[in-house]
């Protein structure tokens, strides 16, 4: 594991158009498609997600949600409400 978070491992993983995941590695890497300045530049502020064993059905509880917006169930303030009330009981 401490190989492949390795800036070098990192870099060379870049080059075959994967994103790296340590900031420094990001950092040091120039001439990179749209979509990976922008993940790098998001990174500079990303957080983990919370460590839960519930983590799997909080993650369908957020694709319901976004999925619930996209069919124009729900409005964006709507599913996320409902989404926080429903990941809130899984993580007590």
């Amino acid at each position: 594991m401490q190989f492949m978070m390795s800036d070098e491992v990192q870099k060379i993983m870049a080059k075959t158009g994967m994103i790296p995941v340590t900031q420094s590695a990001a950092d040091s890497l120039t001439d990179v498609p749209a979509y990976v300045a922008t993940y790098i530049e998001q990174l500079k502020t990303a957080q983990p997600r919370t460590p839960s064993a519930s983590w799997g059905s909080i993650e369908q509880v957020l694709s319901l949600a976004i999925e619930s917006v996209f069919r124009d169930e729900k409005t964006v303030t709507e599913a996320l409400n409902d989404a926080a009330t429903e990941i809130d009981a899984l993580l007590k």
